[in-house]
């Protein structure tokens, strides 16, 4: 409940008072009450303003090619997509502005943003001070964190990984064990696993066992040998034959080859011409 016209002359009397000279402890209550029920009325008003403008934070998906518009397809009529395939060919963008669509439309209340906690190589910074997910774990989720700002905004994004109770929050792949993705109605999500080339066989099944009922999940990567260290052991290659030995219901899956790249034409000379140099398949 906010403020009417009296209450706001009372706050602003005690406020300047308070300035001035030390309250009383009834004055000092009143006016912490006064600024509890300005503080709500604030909330409550920014509430009515997300829920007026949230239809024009939706991003209009034009599909760059075949494989983004059957991943569209597939996160609306499955329960897991897995978007796998050539590098800059806009796997993780789609994804994610699909997903961030999904709470402004209100079908879903969260996304879970996680990925392995790889650095490049054997390339790493040592200790990272500082919090876990704002600081230490804020760079290796910032690509799906700038694509959903593109909704959000970056402000927000940030400041919904900060809360506890965001809409937006990452998830820290190595205290997965236990959890429950998508419980309830109220906990109903979108998980988006980027860089899932690296995940093992173990660790998707890890994964692949904390959805819930209220859960979807999307994961994004690229296969091909050369883009995992652990060449023998691809989780991404492990869930495909799994789904396709068992028949395993509400899974999609969408190839992206050479041909989708749409970063920029650069990158597209740049990756065929790298694949034929090490001798890998120009798909």
């Amino acid at each position: 409940m906010g403020l009417n016209n009296r209450e706001y002359k009372e706050l602003e009397k005690l406020q300047k008072k308070s300035g001035f000279t030390k309250l009383s402890p009834s004055e000092q209550r009143r006016l912490e009450r006064l600024e509890g029920m300005m503080e709500n009325n604030k909330k409550v008003v920014e509430k009515h303003k997300w829920n007026e403008d949230r239809k024009d934070r939706k991003v209009n998906i034009i599909p760059k090619s075949e494989a983004q518009a059957l991943t569209l397809k597939s996160m609306q009529e499955n329960k897991i997509t897995v978007a796998s395939g050539s590098v800059a060919s806009g796997k993780t963008v789609v994804v994610c502005w699909q997903a961030g669509n999904d709470v402004v439309d209100g079908k879903v209340k969260k996304i879970l943003i996680t990925r392995p906690n790889t650095p490049l190589g054997n390339r790493q910074n040592g200790f990272r001070a500082g919090d876990l997910f704002t600081e230490k774990l804020y760079g290796y989720h910032l690509p799906m964190i700038e694509y959903l700002s593109d909704i959000f905004g970056r402000k927000a994004v940030d400041m919904q990984i900060s809360n506890p109770e965001g809409f937006i929050q990452i998830v820290d792949f190595e205290a997965l064990r236990g959890q429950t993705f998508g419980r309830n109605k109220e906990e109903s999500c979108w998980v988006l696993c980027d860089e899932s080339q690296l995940l093992t066989s173990e660790e998707m099944d890890c994964v692949m066992t904390r959805i819930g009922q209220y859960a979807k999940v999307a994961f994004t990567g690229d296969p091909s040998k050369h883009q995992r260290e652990n060449t023998n052991d691809s989780g991404l290659v492990y869930l495909e034959k799994l789904v396709s030995q068992y028949d395993i219901p509400d899974v999609g899956f969408i190839k992206y080859r050479v041909r989708d790249i749409c970063r920029s034409d650069f990158v597209y000379d740049y990756v065929v011409a790298m694949q034929k140099y090490r001798k890998y398949d120009v798909e």
